[in-house]
């Protein structure tokens, strides 16, 4: 007998010990065999391992592997391994996230969707003419920051919205009142607050009634991701896939709102926009130099290595530290700017829980191909973030299971229409 992950968990199996919930609740006695409204109530219960008669993990994860058709397996397995290249493979979370994500790819090239293999030429993005004449890269951090400072400011309804906070005695009313003042942040607003994310079983009607359930404090923090989301949002679709980057940015903020969700008195919310935005350096750089963001991509598919390697190898300089100046120019808190500025080197950082979170959420999305769909690898995991966070690598599969209904809802609620 041994402990199997809820991943792995099938009908028929026996239950070697009594089954019970996180809080300590008995779920299930010694003995059963399970069927699929057990595995339901230990997916709903969140359950994710279970004592088993007659298995042990290594052997079931092994069979889920094996009892793939063999050419999807070694197509999958390349794919993996060239997604993981720069990973730990003794690491056992390693191992275990790489596990799922062949299965996911082997899942995707079974129903037929498009895998690049790995041969396979990446796609460059396109420069407009104006960049094709190979201008002189950004030479500082302040360079990139203080032309696109110039090109426009931050959308001011986030600074209203905090402005309305930061009294005493504002109201929920009064933060209902200035971000109904902006039709398309109240549209998707709402519409977030009406999908799994929050999970409510009434309907929302209005912002009112929004901050009235949801908080203004909670509200103001969506708020801002929002309109982080709508500064960017006039970067040419032919240069940058605009989706993949935000289904990226959207599943990361969705695995650190998930794993916040797991640490006591931790902010969910806010761990959400900190994943939301945790990238925007990458498109501040986009913006102003199209033609350094270019020299990046051939040097990180060429080389290879990971994309904030190469941009200091390019640039001298990576989008984290871009990320922290653009937001300090953007006056946003002290606390926001650092960890948004440490989410590669989380023990670097005097906020290392917060920078932990961030951390694992990036790479469980990218991992688990959130966005990217494989073009760039998997960062390093920092083992020390993961041990600072108290995972446990049953942990995984059952985040995994609860982003994958979040994501594409929430995907629709912040990209709709346009050139996205």
């Amino acid at each position: 007998m041994g402990m199997i992950f809820i991943d792995d968990l099938t009908p028929g199996m026996k239950l070697a010990d009594d089954l019970r919930g996180p809080n300590g609740r008995m779920l299930l006695p010694k003995h059963t065999v399970l069927d699929e409204s057990h595995l339901r109530i230990i997916t709903i219960w969140g359950v994710t391992e279970a004592n088993i008669e007659g298995y042990d993990q290594s052997t079931c994860a092994a069979a889920s592997i094996e009892a793939l058709d063999p050419t999807i397996l070694a197509k999958s397995d390349r794919f993996a391994q060239r997604l993981f290249r720069f990973c730990d493979k003794n690491d056992p979370v390693v191992q275990e996230l790489c596990r799922l994500a062949t299965l996911r790819t082997a899942a995707d090239l079974t129903a037929g969707k498009h895998v690049p293999d790995v041969d396979e030429v990446q796609d460059l993005p396109a420069l407009p003419d104006s960049e094709l004449l190979s201008p002189p890269l950004p030479e500082s951090v302040a360079q990139v920051v203080s032309q696109e400072v110039q090109l426009a400011t931050f959308p001011d309804i986030y600074f209203q919205v905090m402005r309305v906070l930061e009294n005493p005695n504002s109201s929920s009313a009064q933060v209902a009142n200035v971000v109904s003042k902006d039709p398309s942040l109240t549209t998707r607003l709402m519409q977030l607050v009406n999908s799994p994310f929050y999970g409510l079983h009434s309907k929302i009607d209005s912002i009112a009634r929004a901050t009235t359930i949801v908080g203004s404090q909670e509200l103001s923090i969506l708020t801002l991701g929002i309109t982080v989301l709508q500064y960017f949002e006039d970067i040419p679709p032919d240069f940058f896939n605009m989706k993949r980057f935000w289904t990226h940015s959207i599943a990361s903020g969705i695995y650190a709102k998930l794993i916040a969700s797991r640490l006591p008195g931790f902010f969910e919310e806010r761990y959400f926009m900190l994943g939301l935005i945790h990238d925007i350096g990458r498109l501040v750089i986009f913006k102003t130099f199209p033609h350094a963001a270019l020299e990046v991509f051939r040097l990180a598919m060429g080389a290879p290595c990971l994309i904030h390697k190469a941009e200091r190898t390019i640039l001298g300089f990576d989008h984290t530290e871009v990320a922290e100046a653009m937001l300090e120019a953007w006056d946003f808190p002290d606390s926001l700017r650092g960890v948004i500025g440490c989410h590669h080197d989380p023990v670097s950082d005097d906020k290392e829980l917060d920078c932990a979170v961030l951390h694992v959420a990036d790479v469980l999305a990218r991992a688990l191909r959130s966005g990217y769909r494989g073009k760039f690898s998997v960062s390093t995991l920092s083992a020390e973030a993961w041990e600072r966070l108290g995972l446990s690598i049953s942990d995984i599969a059952p985040l995994a299971s609860q982003a994958d209904h979040m994501i594409d809802d929430i995907v629709l609620s912040f990209l709709p229409g346009g050139n996205f």
